[in-house]
């Protein structure tokens, strides 16, 4: 009969199943919920460690400089440009070639070309040849 309660909810799933779907949702709303805070707490470590760090360039301490972006780095995936050119700068003025090649690798990534590192501030890193031409050969495969 008509009022009688449906075994299965609109024909498709039964009753049970629908209760554990409800429950299946909360959890992933849970989830989803602490992921958002976890990772807005990295956002706001990020941002402060890369603002002491341009800090210490203004002061110029760049070896500190160097370490906060560092730290920063380990907070976020993704970090901005900006930030890595710095940190490639801070490797170069710092020796630590490298270093300051890996920041060339991550900014190719995203997006540099190759002729932006013809710039003075890079003549020193581009003089250790073994580096440079490693970078150069990697270049290809980077910008794809």
């Amino acid at each position: 009969m008509f009022w009688e309660v449906p075994k299965t909810l609109f024909g498709l799933i039964n009753f049970q199943n629908f209760i554990l779907l409800m429950r299946l949702k909360y959890i992933l709303f849970l989830f989803i919920f602490c992921t958002k805070a976890y990772s807005t707490e990295n956002i706001q470590k990020y941002d402060s460690l890369t603002n002491r760090a341009e800090i210490s360039i203004s002061q110029n301490e760049i070896s500190v400089a160097q370490e906060y972006y560092n730290q920063a780095f380990t907070f976020i995936n993704n970090p901005f440009a900006q930030d890595i050119y710095n940190y490639t700068l801070c490797c170069i003025i710092n020796k630590m070639p490298s270093e300051a090649i890996e920041g060339c690798e991550k900014l190719v990534l995203k997006g540099f070309s190759i002729s932006f590192f013809e710039k003075s501030i890079f003549k020193n890193l581009i003089n250790n040849t073994i580096l440079w031409n490693k970078f150069k050969l990697k270049y290809p495969d980077l910008i794809k």
